[in-house]
């Protein structure tokens, strides 16, 4: 089961990485708040869940139910903190360039003329940190 765990949640984590939305609106900022909270409230239920299966059927331990509910809690959590890094990290380079847009107007062309041409190629290099990080993340979750 923690293999299965492991890729289940690393391919998650990948889809959510590369499905190409990193820009937010406030709406989706909204969305992102509000997805915290069903993770949160998601983890209560796992707990509650992993302790009935342990209590009523006896499939494992109390122990062992405490350990599993956490370990997909922290899961989910991670899910949710993978996608938020990656968006934040876009969301302050759009503010710099907007600071430099209002605040550095006679430098913002040269600005703009570097920023087309390494912008893409460092989203794609944070895209695969982030990557290689969350898997760092779910091997330590599910295979330690």
């Amino acid at each position: 089961m923690s293999w299965l765990g492991f890729f289940l949640f690393v391919v998650l984590a990948l889809i959510l990485i590369w499905n190409g939305k990193d820009r937010y609106a406030k709406k989706d900022w909204l969305r992102c708040g509000v997805m915290l909270v069903c993770v949160l409230v998601g983890t209560l239920i796992i707990g509650f869940i992993f302790r009935w299966l342990s209590e009523s059927w006896s499939l494992f331990s109390i122990e062992r139910a405490q350990q599993l509910a956490a370990v997909w809690s922290m899961s989910f959590l991670c899910l949710w903190g993978v996608k938020l890094v990656l968006t934040l990290l876009v969301a302050i380079f759009g503010n710099i360039m907007k600071f430099h847009k209002t605040h550095n107007a006679e430098n913002y062309p040269k600005i703009t003329s570097t920023t087309d041409r390494f912008g893409p190629p460092l989203l794609v290099v944070a895209k695969v940190f982030v990557s290689l990080v969350s898997v760092l993340l779910f091997y330590g979750l599910w295979l330690d």
